[in-house]
Order: structure tokens, then sequence, then C-alpha cells
């Protein structure tokens, strides 16, 4: 929808960008104030108005906060989360393909129900 939106602006003479963040998708069920603080701060640079940011930033470290607790505490979320980490750093590119980590979270998931 947004690739659609931003074709018809700009086919109708108007100037358009798109601004994106990525959530860890194991956190991404719940709105996330770091991401929604990253996209504020990125608005920030195009327009001139400054935007209020109020209890965004202590928001944001508190979300922040609460998931590094979780890969702490939950060890099921820990070890996903180590898995994803050595396939981001694998040196061989198809390791940290989105399929690879597609199908390692797909493990992750059939290991937590059996567990459950």
């Amino acid at each position: 929808m947004p690739t659609i939106l931003a074709r018809r602006t700009a086919s109708a003479g108007l100037r358009t960008t798109s601004i994106w963040v990525q959530v860890p998708h194991y956190v991404s069920q719940n709105s996330s104030p770091k991401a929604v603080l990253g996209l504020v701060r990125e608005v920030q640079e195009l327009i001139s108005a400054p935007i209020p940011l109020g209890e965004l930033v202590e928001d944001a470290e508190a979300w922040e906060r609460g998931v590094d607790e979780l890969a702490r505490t939950d060890e099921d979320v820990a070890e996903y989360v180590r898995r994803l980490e050595q396939a981001q750093d694998a040196a061989e590119p198809p390791e940290a393909s989105g399929d690879a980590i597609a199908k390692e979270f797909e493990q992750f998931l059939r290991r937590r129900r059996e567990t459950d």
C-alpha cells in the first residue's frame, strides 16, 4: 500500500518519502516505543517544525530494557536470539538468508510447542 500511495502522489507532482523501522519479530506483537522514536527522529530530520517527544525517549529505553530482560530470563528466547545472531554473523551469506532465519524460527516454535 505505501508504494501505491507514493507512486500516486509522485505522479500528481507531490514529493514523497518512505520511512521504515525493523522490530525483531519475537517482540513485535506489542507496540514498540523504540521503533516509534526512530520513526519520529527520522521525520524530524525531514521537517523544520519541532516534534515534541514527551515521554517517548523514556518509554523506548524501558521497552529496550524489557526486551533485554526477556532475552536474559527466558531461555527459549535467549537461545533463539543467539541463533539469529549467529545466522546474521555467519560468513556464508546463505546462512543469514531470510529463508534460513525463517526455517530456524519454525524450528524454535516447534521446540517450544513440544516443551509446553
